[in-house]
């Protein structure tokens, strides 16, 4: 199949054309190595390669070349590997197999000329396989590693856990009996690189084989991110931060210019991320926070920022309300992080914390604030 025949086939499978689109840009825009790491547990090695197989061979017809790491859980079968090989020159890939991350110059050689680097990581001990690894990752600075396992991301009492900031929930999580033996130690690995075996921004996701493609190429992804979290900080006034930054995260989030006001309002709380890629800007009223604006760039939602903005929000302010219009694409995630909700067109009001008896007062508040966004209905 050509790239110019699979890329729109692509597109369709994903279900998010603009989306995927974004993100195969994003990936061609930087160093081929820089793209991702797959780590594959032994049990799919072993038994289950076949969706594996296909999902490298649709990679590769993207032009993408993701490093495949084996052997974190220690020595492979030479058997194993061996029918690992086979399929994949089955399916008309090319493999290098490297026997430890060290030679990190010929992996990305490697990479750059469209093989498929087999990395066999060493090391006696889950320790020594973990720093080989890292070294690897450090040395190319690659953006995401991504945990194959056949149960998928973590999930608690059934329900997918979308998103885990290691710096504020990694010491809750550490003997949850809710994550298998095999996932604590995929949190405790992610920790050990985020923190301590790269310097780059590292994201970690744990997903399934049939996942991987809807993890890499969709905003919402498909299984468990595991980040350091975003550094965020809170102001008390727009003349602390730089406006124009603002006005350029907000417009490109929104994908429309703002009106003129908006600014010169005023403001109880700025949450802004310190490379401005997420906001957060909340009002005060009598009946508690409302939130004015919620912003994230397309790349950083993939990051998990939205989730780190929402945290700090939400800790800073028990009684919050907001507004959206039906159509807005974040309104699923609004509907996850809400108490109540109530149709008033043409918006949706959605509240946090607050009263009932001030419900319909903060209906008719949030219905009649100023619309920020020009040539359009509602924003």
């Amino acid at each position: 199949m050509k790239p110019s025949e699979a890329l729109p086939k692509f597109l369709r499978s994903i279900g998010r054309g603009t989306d995927a689109q974004f993100y195969l840009e994003l990936f061609r825009a930087e160093a081929k190595e820089r793209f991702a790491a797959i780590a594959l547990e032994d049990a799919i090695v072993g038994e289950a390669p076949d969706a594996v197989v296909l999902d490298l061979r649709f990679l590769s017809v993207l032009g993408l070349t993701p490093v495949v790491v084996l052997g974190l859980d220690g020595p492979l079968a030479p058997a194993a590997v061996a029918e690992l090989k086979a399929r994949l020159g089955d399916a008309q890939l090319k493999t290098a197999e490297f026997r430890g991350a060290r030679p990190v110059g010929e992996i990305i050689e490697t990479v750059r000329g469209g093989v498929l680097p087999l990395v066999m990581v060493e090391g006696e001990q889950p320790a020594g396989r973990l720093a080989d690894l890292g070294q690897m990752l450090a040395a190319m600075q690659t953006r995401k590693l991504i945990f194959l396992q056949d149960e998928g991301g973590m999930r608690r009492d059934g329900r997918l856990v979308s998103v885990v900031n290691l710096s504020s929930e990694y010491t809750e999580l550490i003997g949850a009996p809710w994550l298998s033996e095999r996932q604590q130690a995929l949190l405790q690995w992610s920790y050990q690189l985020i923190f301590h075996r790269v310097s780059h921004q590292l994201v970690v996701a744990v997903t399934s084989p049939l996942d991987l493609l809807y993890e890499l190429f969709t905003v919402r992804g498909a299984g468990t991110l595991l980040k350091r979290g975003a550094l965020i900080s809170v102001y008390r006034s727009l003349k602390e931060v730089d406006t124009e930054r603002l006005r350029e995260l907000l417009e490109t989030s929104f994908g429309l210019p703002l009106r003129q006001g908006l600014f010169s309002r005023s403001l109880y709380r700025i949450y802004l991320e310190d490379n401005y890629r997420g906001t957060a800007l909340v009002a005060q009223t009598d009946l508690g926070a409302y939130l004015t604006k919620f912003a994230v760039t397309r790349q950083a939602q993939g990051e998990g920022i939205g989730h780190d903005l929402w945290q700090q929000v939400a800790q800073d302010h028990q009684t919050l309300f907001w507004r959206a219009r039906p159509d807005n694409p974040i309104v699923p995630w609004y509907e996850k992080q809400c108490d109540g909700r109530v149709k008033a067109d043409p918006w949706i009001v959605y509240f946090k914390g607050l009263p009932v008896d001030d419900v319909a007062s903060a209906i008719r508040y949030a219905v009649s604030q100023p619309i920020d966004f020009e040539h359009r209905e509602g924003g």
